[in-house]
C-alpha cells in the first residue's frame, strides 16, 4: 500500500496513539526497505524487538492479525525475497546494457563521422514522419469520434440522417483511420526496438501491399465531392444535422491540431491552389464553424499520399545508399508516386468530364450535332463573360480545341456561335473604344464566321488572345512531346539513330564526370516552372543552350519525353511479357539468364530497340558513379521504369507491379553490353535484317 492509505486505514481501525505511532514506524521502514535493502531491514527487527518489552495494546479489527509480531515477520520475509529478485533483476538489466551496448558498438564502431550525422539525420526525419502522421491520424479519429459516431445515433431518429447520407459524406474514412493507425503502431516498435531504424523500409512495403491502400484511397478521394455536396444538401433541408452540427466541439476547443498544410481542394492536383470554396467568411454561427470544421477534415486525406510520399523522401535521402532498407523504401516511394499520378490523373478526368457535362446541359438554341463529350480529349480551358460588338451580354466557352459564345438566360445557354480554332485566326480589334479580339475560322458546319469579344479591360483581352493563340499553335505544331516514337524519328531523319533531345542531353551530361556525379541524378526533381518552359522551346525547335541549365531540369525534361510517349519505349504488347519474365527467369545462372534476357529484347520493333540499347548503356555509366551519386542500376531502374514500362491500361493493381517491372530493367542496365551484343551478334547471322515490322 502506499503511505497515505495505509494511515487512513490505521485511524480508521487503531484507536490507540502509541500504537498508531507503532505501526506508522513499522510501515515507513518497510516503504524504505523497498529502497535501501537489509539495512533497513535489520532496523525494523531491532523495533520488533525492542517492542516486545513494551507491547502497544489495541482493538485492530481486522486490520492486522491479533499477533501482529508474526504477521510483520511474514511481511520482512516477504520483503527480503522481493529485494533478492530486484537484485537479479538489476544484474540481467545490466547484462543486457552491457550487450546492448556491445553490439551498437561494434555496429556502429566502424561508422565514419559522415555516417553518424546521415544516421542521426535519418533519426530525426523519421521522427518528424511520425509526429505528421500522428496528427494525421489524430484528425482522422476525431472526424470518426465527434462526427460520424453520434451521426450514426441519429440514423433511427425522425428527421434525422439516413443511412446513405453518412456513407456518402464519410465513405471509408474509418478504412483510412484503422490503416495508419497500424502503420504508427509498427512504426513506434521500429523507433523503440532498433538503433538504426533497420527494417523500416521493409515495413512501409509490407503495410503500403497489405493494407491495400491505394485501393482504399482512390474510393475515398473518388467520392469526395459526392460527400461534400452531401453535406451542402443536408444543411439546406435544416433538419437535425444542423442542430447536431450546432452541437459540436471544435478541435481547437479539444486542444487537436489541425495542419495548415492541408487545405480544402476540389482535386489532388497538389500544384493547384484552388480551393473548393474561394474564400472562407468568418464564421458567424455554431454551425458554420461546425462545417468548416468537418469538410476541412474530410479533405485531409486528398493529398495525404503527397505529404507521405515527400516524407518518405527524407527518410529515404538519409539513409545509406546500397542498403536493402534504401532499396525498399525507393520502391514504395516509386509505387506511391505512380499511384498518386493514376489517382490525380483519374481525378482530373473525371473533374473536366463532369464540367463539360454541366455546360452539355445548359447549352439551348443551336442548330445540328454539338455533342462536347464526343471528343475524349477536349478539355475545358477557360469561360468568362464578355460583351458583343452590339453591347449584349455574351460568355466565351474556350475548350483546347473549340470557341464557344452563348448568349446566359434563365432556361440555360443558348448557342450563338461556335469556331473550330484547328483553322482559326486571333487579333487584336477595336470596338467603340472597347478593348476587344476577333477570333476567326469555320464554325462547327464548316461555314466561316467571325466573332468579336469586347473585354473589360486589357489584360483580359491580352489573356484571352495569348490562351486562344497557344491553342492553335499546339494544334499545328509538329510536337517533340507526346509524338509517336517511329513518327518523330522520321520527321528528324534519325530513323536509324535516336531522337535529338535523348542524344544531346545524355551526350551533355556524359561529356562531365561532375555531372554523372551529382547526387541523386535523375531522383532529384527540378523546378517545374523551368521543365514546361524547356518543353515548349524543344517542341517550337528553339535552341536550347544546355550548359546553362539545371542538370535536374534537364533531367526532368528527358523523363518527360519518354513518359509522354503515346506508347511508351516497351511497347503495351510487350508488358505481360516484361511482367513474367523476373518470375520465369530471374533465378536462372548468368549465362541463361543472358540469353533469356537477349531473346525478350529481340522482340522489340528496331526503332524501340535502338533507344533502349541507348539510353540503358548510358545508365549503366550513370550507375558506375553511384558511391558518389547515390544511384545505382536499382535505383535508376525505379526512376526511368514507369516513364518507360507501362500497361496499356493503368489500374491502381499495376502500379503494385512496378516491382517486377524495375527488377527485369535493372538486369536490362546491368548487363547492357552482354544483351545488346548479343542481339547485335544474331542479327548480323541473319540473312534478312530485322525492322519495326518483323
Amino acid at each position: 500500500n502506499n503511505n497515505s492509505n495505509t494511515n487512513r486505514d490505521l485511524n480508521k481501525y487503531v484507536e490507540d496513539e502509541d500504537t498508531k505511532k507503532f505501526y506508522n514506524s513499522i510501515v515507513e521502514k518497510l516503504l524504505l526497505a523497498m529502497q535501501y535493502g537489509e539495512q533497513t531491514i535489520s532496523e525494523i527487527k531491532v523495533t520488533l524487538a525492542m517492542s516486545n518489552e513494551k507491547k502497544p495494546r489495541s482493538k485492530i479489527n481486522g486490520l492486522l492479525p491479533n499477533n501482529a509480531e508474526s504477521h510483520l515477520n511474514d511481511i520482512i520475509t516477504a520483503t527480503q525475497k522481493f529485494l533478492e529478485s530486484k537484485k537479479k533483476l538489476e544484474k540481467i538489466v545490466k547484462c543486457q546494457a552491457y550487450a546492448r551496448g556491445w553490439l551498437v558498438r561494434r555496429k556502429f564502431g566502424k561508422m565514419t563521422n559522415e555516417q553518424k550525422k546521415l544516421l542521426a539525420s535519418r533519426l530525426t526525419q523519421f521522427s518528424n514522419f511520425l509526429k505528421d502522421e500522428e496528427v494525421f491520424y489524430n484528425c482522422l479519429n476525431h472526424l470518426v469520434e465527434h462526427f460520424l459516431d453520434p451521426m450514426r445515433l441519429m440514423v433511427d431518429q425522425k428527421g434525422g440522417i439516413e443511412t446513405q447520407d453518412m456513407a456518402l459524406i464519410f465513405c471509408n474514412i474509418e478504412d483510412i483511420r484503422m490503416m495508419h493507425k497500424k502503420l504508427n503502431e509498427k512504426l513506434s516498435l521500429i523507433r523503440k526496438n532498433t538503433d538504426d531504424l533497420a527494417g523500416v523500409g521493409e515495413c512501409f512495403l509490407h503495410w503500403f501491399e497489405q493494407s491495400k491502400v491505394a485501393k482504399n484511397y482512390l474510393l475515398y478521394v473518388s467520392n469526395f465531392k459526392i460527400g461534400i455536396n452531401s453535406v451542402e444538401r443536408l444543411l439546406q433541408k435544416k433538419n437535425k444535422f444542423s442542430l447536431f452540427l450546432a452541437t459540436r466541439k471544435t478541435m481547437a476547443e479539444l486542444h487537436i491540431a489541425l495542419p495548415t498544410e492541408m487545405k480544402l481542394r476540389t482535386s489532388l492536383d497538389v500544384d493547384s491552389n484552388i480551393n473548393f470554396v474561394n474564400s472562407i467568411s468568418i464564421p458567424q454561427s455554431p454551425v458554420e464553424v461546425a462545417k468548416n470544421e468537418l469538410c476541412h477534415l474530410l479533405a485531409l486525406p486528398l493529398n495525404h499520399l503527397t505529404k507521405f510520399c515527400s516524407g518518405l523522401e527524407k527518410i529515404e535521402s538519409t539513409t545509406i545508399q546500397g542498403l536493402e532498407d534504401s532499396m525498399n523504401l525507393l520502391s514504395v516511394i516509386a509505387i506511391i508516386q505512380q499511384t498518386n499520378q493514376s489517382i490525380q490523373q483519374k481525378l482530373a478526368a473525371a473533374d473536366n468530364s463532369a464540367k463539360i457535362s454541366v455546360i452539355q446541359r445548359k447549352l439551348i438554341g443551336y442548330e445540328g450535332p454539338l455533342n462536347l463529350l464526343d471528343n475524349p480529349t477536349r478539355k475545358i480551358i477557360a469561360e468568362e463573360n464578355f460583351l458583343s460588338a452590339h453591347s449584349h451580354k455574351r460568355k466565351a466557352l474556350l475548350f483546347n480545341d473549340m470557341l464557344i459564345v452563348v448568349k446566359p438566360s434563365t432556361k440555360g445557354l443558348i448557342v450563338k456561335e461556335t469556331i473550330e480554332l484547328s483553322t482559326a485566326k486571333v487579333s487584336e480589334t477595336q470596338v467603340k473604344q472597347l478593348h476587344a479580339f476577333c477570333v476567326e475560322g469555320p464554325s462547327k458546319s464548316n461555314k466561316d464566321i467571325q466573332i468579336i469579344l469586347c473585354s473589360k479591360n486589357i489584360q483580359q483581352r491580352s489573356h484571352w488572345i495569348n490562351q486562344i493563340s497557344k491553342l492553335i499553335e499546339d494544334l499545328h505544331r509538329e510536337l517533340v512531346f507526346g509524338t509517336n516514337l517511329n513518327v518523330l524519328l522520321e520527321r528528324e531523319n534519325r530513323i536509324d539513330s535516336v531522337p535529338f533531345i535523348v542524344e544531346s542531353i545524355i551526350t551533355h551530361i556524359s561529356s562531365s564526370d561532375e555531372l554523372m556525379k551529382t547526387e541523386g541524378l535523375f531522383r532529384l526533381s527540378g523546378t517545374k516552372e523551368t521543365i514546361a518552359q524547356l518543353k515548349r522551346m524543344y517542341n517550337k525547335k528553339e535552341k536550347v543552350d544546355l550548359p546553362i541549365c539545371a542538370l535536374h531540369d534537364l533531367t526532368g525534361v528527358l523523363k518527360a519525353f519518354f513518359r509522354e510517349f503515346p506508347e511508351p519505349l516497351i511497347p503495351f504488347n510487350k508488358y505481360t511479357t516484361f511482367l513474367q519474365f523476373q518470375d520465369k527467369y530471374s533465378e536462372l545462372p548468368h549465362e541463361e539468364l543472358l540469353v533469356k534476357l537477349s531473346t525478350l529484347l529481340c522482340e522489340l520493333p528496331k526503332t524501340n530497340w535502338n533507344v533502349l540499347k541507348y539510353l540503358s548503356q548510358f545508365l549503366y555509366k550513370v550507375a558506375q558513379f553511384s558511391e558518389i551519386s547515390k544511384m545505382n542500376s536499382h535505383n535508376l531502374a525505379i526512376v526511368f521504369g514507369p516513364n518507360i514500362v507501362r500497361p496499356a491500361v493503368e489500374t491502381l493493381d499495376t502500379s503494385m507491379e512496378l516491382l517486377k517491372v524495375n527488377s527485369v530493367l535493372k538486369s536490362v542496365i546491368d548487363y547492357s553490353q552482354q544483351v545488346f551484343e548479343k542481339y547485335e551478334a544474331q542479327e548480323a547471322k541473319s540473312e534478312t535484317p530485322r525492322t519495326d515490322n518483323n
